[in-house]
Order: C-alpha cells, then structure tokens, then sequence
C-alpha cells in the first residue's frame, strides 16, 4: 500500500523519459475515450438488450467507458496534481458509478431475481477494489463526501455482501480465473478498508484462491488460455504482492511455490510473434499482457520479457493500470521474442517459435466442463509474418448463447470452424472420453480417433518441423469419409494445383480436389473477420492425406 501512496513516482513518471512509451500509451486512452466525451448514460433499455435478447455490447460497452474514464482521469490526476479538471472529472465519474442501481453486468446478475442489487460478481468486485484504492491514493485530494460515498458504497456492495453470503465460487467450487479475481477484489477491498473485518474473512479469501491453482496444472498450464491467465494470475499475483508488502511478509512463500513460479513462465510460451499469442479456446490471437505483471514475474523470477509490442496498460481494471507505472522497468523491454520450443504435457499443448515461422498444436479434451474449451483436438496454427497462415479463429464475441445449450453451434466453438478433419460430414463430438494426446519426439503427433461419434481404428495426424517448412501428415483408415478442413486468416490462391497463402504454399495432393471460400465471423472484441476455408475431399479411397507447406 505504501507503494501505491508514493507520490515520487508519479513525480518521476512525468519527468523520467523512460516513462513516455505508458504516457504515450495513457494519452491514447484519453483521447478515446476521454476527450470531448461525455460520461456515458446507461439506460434501462440498455439492461433489457441481455435479459431479452442476450446481447452484452450494448450495455457493457458503456459500462467498461465509464471504468476506462475512471482509470485514465486517476492516472492524470497523479501524474499531473496541478491540473484540477483531472481530480473534478474523476470525482464526477466516482459519483456516477457509486449511482449505478449495480455494479454487477446483467450478464452475471441472478437471472431469477435481476433486479437483486447484492450479492458479488466478477465486476462488483472489481469496481470494488478501483474504488477503494482510489480513496487510498488520494485520500487527501478527493472532496469528503466523494470518499463518503465510496464507503457506504463498497461497504453495502462488498463488504457486508460477502460477509452475509458465499460467493458462487465458494458454493460450486469453481477454479478457472473468476476465483482468482473474486479472491483478490474481495480480499484487498477489505485490507483497505477494514483490516479487522479483512482478518475474519482471510480464510475464505484463501479457498478462492487455492481454487483457482486446482484450475491450473502441475505444468503450470491453463485451459483458459492466454487471455485468461493473463486476467487470473494478474490478480493472484496482485494478492499476493499486495498481502507480504502490507502485512509483513504474510503468506510471501507463495511466491516460491514450484507451481507459482512454473504457472508464471506460461505466457511467454504462447508468443508467436511480436503481436500475436495462441489462440485456443477463449483467447484471441492479439491477445496482450498486462505490463506491471510481465515486469513484476521478470523482477520476481527473471522470466524473459515479451516483445514490448504486447504490453497493456489495461484501461478498464484501474488497478492495473495503477500498477503499470509503478512496476515499470524500461530495461526489461525487448524487441523479439527468444526461439524455441514449449511442451505441457498436462494440458497437451506444444508451441515453438522457428526463425522462419512459429507453430502451435492442441490436444486435450473435448469436455464442456473444461473451462473456456472448444471443440478443437488437432488444431494448429502456423503464423508467418504476423498472420495465420492456418489459423484458429479464437473466442467469438460474448452472448447469452455462447455460454449456453447452443455454444457449439457457434463457428468459432466449433471444430467446423477450425483446422481438423469432418468425418462422416460431421465435426467432433463433446465428452470426458473425448481425448487427443499429443505425441513430442522427432515429430509431433496427436491421435483424433476417440473424439468423432464415428468407429475410427485409425486417425492419426502428424507434423515434421524443419526451418523452413511444415509437413502435416493425417493417416487414417482407408476409404473413411474424410474431408481435410483449414482455414486461413489469408485469402488462398488456387494455381495449377498449388495452394499459395502469401508467403507459403503447399500442392494439393495426388487424389484430392481442394474447394474454397469465405465466412465472416465475429470475433470476441466484437469485430468481424474473414476466415478462408479450404476443404480437401478424396476423388478415391484413400489412407493418408500429407501436404508439406513451404514458406517462400
């Protein structure tokens, strides 16, 4: 807490030059989402789009503005105190949120009882924690009544909240990042404002966050995925920073538990290039890191730094952004990631970063209960100069629907949307059954028989990595009814039976007749994105299917 009190920093962010790429960042944000802006309305029509038709934009876009709005008016408050606008449109934007009839999103709200104003969420917490730090750091500049209304805020919301009822976490013992995130909002919210209360309720802060680390693998590996272990482990390790520097090294071993350290080299291993991480599952290929979690595991564990390309200030989780400036280090910023290879063997996942190109390939299971899973065992990617040459199309945009009964009928969820073979003009099927284990020697294999409905004895596919080409090899029983589906993030060109995606190509093989086209899908930022298809179908009975892509 102390650090987060030392005004010298702030004082040295705004004359240390080191410091220009986050102003640069910060003043970005501002004129996004600040300048010439307005604190946005949110409207009761805005809550009825979820209820009624299960669409988030349209009420969360504006209630992740007004975080945003916060977080860029706190950090120009502190950088630049002789600038009142700041602190007078901070305090404006604190009275707005502490108004919101609640700070739970309708999407994680009881649907039984929407209109229930209690109980604690993903975000509550959150809004929580923002706020009660706030008040923190500028508890000598915020108007009394602004920090009046903080407490009487938080304390309803969270405090007396939690203290009254389990979270669902605790209820169902959940163990993917919403634990982590629920443990530490919770858990520092009470710290700041009442220590006596935060002592009584320490135990069960520590169940979330015991399981969120049952969530994570022996190897240090998440399900989830990058975007998500970015989100859960930023607030396990923010917990826990925040408990030994405040509480006199109170639970510090945490830091030097072999599976702690081991979950914190995950990351790195999912960089494919400057710009871009795996994307399996939930996650997105532009997927960026929090800066202050990157430079504090480097600090802690002298883990190789992502290309600084990929650093983010995280805009809408104050403390965060908060922390970016305060765990910045200019001399950790590198350019390229390092070459080489990654296997957990747990989560049946391989990636490895070539001079030429990098390649990542997934196992595991096909299970609904796997958190953030899709119907993907076998799927790969293959980026060449910042794109997916065969790509995975990542997490589509949030709905009531994807996470429902109708999730994988959703292209991005489902193996029709991803590079892994249709047999019997069907996609594979869901089940704790439905295993792919990956092979890693001379080549990398993993075996797809068990997770169609059909009876397969064989259906085994294969990858030689060279450095400068990739040699995919499906064998499998002879006559099956295959089609070889991929897709690309790049328009193919079909010449004289060579398929040519810019900087690769690869022939159509003797027996196979190759069919293209395009869909458009949204992506999780709710944008939308091309995704070229090529099918490949037998012209006769066949039992191995091998095209070798040559980068050019």
């Amino acid at each position: 807490m102390e650090l987060l009190k030392d005004r010298k920093i702030w004082e040295r962010v705004r004359n240390n030059p080191d410091y220009k790429p986050l102003l640069d960042k910060l003043k970005e944000g501002y004129a996004e989402f600040c300048e010439g802006k307005e604190i946005p309305i949110i409207k009761f029509s805005d809550e009825m789009e979820f209820l009624r038709k299960g669409t988030r934009a349209q009420f969360e876009r504006k209630y992740f503005l007004r975080r945003r709005q916060l977080t860029v008016y706190a950090l120009l408050t502190l950088i630049y105190p002789e600038k009142n606008e700041y602190l007078e449109s901070l305090q404006d934007i604190i009275c707005e949120i502490c108004n919101e009839y609640s700070w739970q999103v309708p999407a994680h709200r009881s649907q039984k009882n929407p209109n229930r104003r209690d109980g604690i969420a993903l975000f509550s917490a959150e809004t929580g924690l923002y706020l009660a730090e706030l008040k923190q750091v500028l508890s000598d500049r915020l108007d009394p009544l602004v920090i009046d209304r903080i407490t009487t805020e938080i304390d309803k919301r969270i405090l007396t909240s939690f203290e009254n009822e389990l979270t669902g976490i605790e209820r169902k013992c959940v163990t993917n990042n919403w634990a982590s995130v629920l443990g530490c909002t919770i858990g520092l919210t009470f710290m700041y404002e009442d220590p006596a209360r935060f002592e009584k309720v320490f135990e069960r802060i520590e169940r979330h966050m015991e399981l969120y680390m049952q969530g994570i693998s022996d190897d240090g590996a998440t399900c989830e995925g990058g975007n998500y272990w970015n989100y859960g482990f930023s607030f396990f390790v923010m917990y826990y920073d925040t408990l030994r520097n405040y509480m006199n090294g109170r639970r510090a071993e945490v830091f030097k538990e072999e599976k702690v350290e081991k979950t914190a080299r995950f990351f790195p291993a999912l960089v494919l290039d400057k710009t871009h991480i795996v994307s399996f599952g939930d996650a997105s290929s532009d997927g960026d890191y929090r800066i202050w979690l990157l430079h504090f595991l480097k600090k802690e564990y002298g883990i190789d730094m992502p290309p600084s390309a990929m650093g983010e200030l995280a805009l809408e989780e104050c403390s965060s952004a908060l922390r970016a400036f305060l765990y910045y280090n200019p001399e950790y910023d590198i350019e390229n990631a390092e070459m080489g290879e990654n296997y957990f063997e747990k989560r049946q996942l391989y990636t490895k970063r070539a001079k030429n190109y990098s390649f990542a390939l997934n196992g595991g299971i096909n299970d609904p209960e796997d958190n953030h899973n899709h119907n993907d065992i076998g799927s790969f990617i293959i980026m060449k100069n910042g794109k997916q040459v065969f790509c995975d199309l990542g997490s589509p945009q949030y709905t009531a629907g994807n996470f429902g009964a109708t999730r994988y009928e959703v292209l991005n969820n489902s193996s029709l949307g991803h590079d892994v073979p249709i047999i019997d003009g069907s996609g594979q099927i869901l089940g704790e059954n439905c295993i792919g284990n990956l092979t890693v020697g001379d080549r990398i294999s993993v075996d797809m028989k068990n997770v169609y409905a059909a009876e397969i004895g064989k259906l085994l596919r294969s990858f030689e990595l060279s450095e400068n080409s990739v040699t995919l090899t499906d064998e499998f029983d002879l006559g099956l009814d295959i089609t070889e589906r991929f897709v690309s993030e790049i328009p193919p060109t079909v010449k004289n039976g060579r398929i040519i995606l810019e900087n690769a190509e690869f022939a159509c093989p003797d027996g196979w007749e190759v069919t293209t086209s395009v869909k458009t899908v949204t992506i999780h930022s709710g944008k939308e994105r091309s995704a070229y298809f090529m099918d490949f179908k037998p012209v006769r009975p066949q039992e191995k299917f091998e095209i070798n892509v040559n980068f050019i």
